[in-house]
């Protein structure tokens, strides 16, 4: 009487034959529940597997090859890193649009439109805007540049109002040209609205490098609905630019740590 072959090679006999078509009879638990799936079999349920396997009719057909399975949920998961951070994007822009028309003027804001003009100036880096100590030492200049950019890409002028005097109240002001036209501060305002949905995106890749996906998710939507965030956001100011910069700066730094880098290291300490 011959010996029966180990029981490793009577399991992989197995799996070769499920390769290329189904198998009845009883099958090890390890080539049952790793390289196959059950499709039909006897009865319903636990009761109808166990039935089924002491009979002998147990039927088992090939579900599928592991590597399409594994494709079709990369697929999948590189759907929902694309989609998701655009729809938190066009989210977080879209609240912030609504309150442009409705959030209350801050004088503040005439500052930085009167500032516009620094980026246009900037092809005069010796002349007389670069020379006033009072406008051009007092703020750094990017809230500046960006609301120039805004103007100019919206078909503003970047030449837009007076300095405002906070020494005086706002009639004084607007007597004297500081107060911004409607058109200025609406321009100003959505600039800085996108400015503030981008923050919402980097925060979100920010959650996805220290958490998962429900994580960023979470704490996108928490900035995005959070009132202090879309009241900055929808004003003509440099705080959410402020933000945005933080914001990249952590990102650059949690990729820094995760493989230190030389040009990982020069964009942290530019954004630094």
């Amino acid at each position: 009487m011959a010996s029966r072959p180990p029981l490793r090679r009577r399991i992989a006999a197995a799996r070769t034959r499920l390769g290329h078509r189904a198998v009845k009879g009883p099958l090890s638990w390890r080539s049952r529940h790793r390289h196959v799936q059950p499709l039909r079999m006897v009865g319903r349920g636990r009761a109808g597997w166990r039935r089924a396997r002491q009979s002998g009719t147990l039927t088992l057909q090939r579900g599928g090859s592991g590597a399409a399975r594994t494709a079709t949920r990369s697929g999948l998961r590189f759907r929902l890193d694309v989609l998701l951070p655009i729809l938190l994007f066009l989210f977080s822009f879209g609240q912030n649009m609504a309150d442009v028309n409705g959030t209350v003027f801050h004088p503040d804001e005439s500052r930085w439109l009167n500032r516009a003009h620094f980026l246009t100036d900037l092809r005069d880096p010796f002349g007389p805007t670069w020379q006033d100590q009072y406008l051009a030492r007092a703020q750094p200049p990017l809230g500046s540049y960006l609301m120039g950019l805004g103007l100019l890409v919206q078909g503003r002028d970047t030449e837009t109002t007076a300095v405002w005097d906070f020494s005086y109240g706002v009639e004084w002001n607007e007597l004297v040209g500081a107060m911004p036209t409607q058109a200025d501060l609406d321009a100003g305002r959505r600039t800085n609205a996108l400015v503030g949905a981008l923050v919402v995106l980097v925060v979100y890749f920010i959650g996805r490098a220290l958490t998962n996906r429900a994580g960023a998710t979470f704490g996108a939507l928490f900035l995005a609905l959070h009132p202090l965030h879309i009241w900055l956001a929808s004003q003509a100011l440099s705080d959410q630019l402020l933000n945005l910069l933080l914001a990249l700066a952590t990102l650059a730094c949690i990729r820094f740590a995760q493989q230190p880098t030389w040009r990982r290291v020069l964009v942290l300490g530019t954004l630094l």
